[in-house]
């Protein structure tokens, strides 16, 4: 399982892969991946189980996104400067690789706290 961001709605054989132009992902027991990753914290290897969430913020101000495990923050992501205009839009991504697997959205959540902040 990935899930995490793209700056366009994936089209043909892009829908089947998780080998995106403009995007940031994390992949299951792997980590973040995507070609407009400048640097990153975010912690890798987090198996994505059953009943877990993982969460995504954009940080417009700092141009970073933060990630949330089960509502814990594990890091940020910055944009590689020189991508940042073709980031203007952003599209939430999923991709699923077991048959019958499946996913809950909730766009409405109650976001975590920002890092450092009770």
């Amino acid at each position: 399982m990935a899930i995490g961001i793209c700056n366009h709605i994936p089209k043909n054989m892009e829908i089947h892969s998780i080998h995106l132009h403009c995007c940031q992902l994390y992949n299951s027991n792997n980590g973040l991946i995507g070609d407009c990753i400048s640097e990153h914290d975010v912690k890798s290897g987090l198996q994505l189980k059953e009943g877990e969430t993982l969460g995504i913020r954009h940080d417009v101000a700092s141009r970073t996104l933060q990630w949330f495990h089960n509502r814990q923050y594990i890091g940020s992501s910055a944009f590689k400067p020189e991508m940042l205009e073709d980031m203007r839009q952003i599209y939430p991504v999923l991709a699923l690789y077991v048959p019958e697997q499946a996913v809950s959205v909730d766009f409405r959540a109650e976001s975590p706290p920002f890092p450092g902040h009770a």
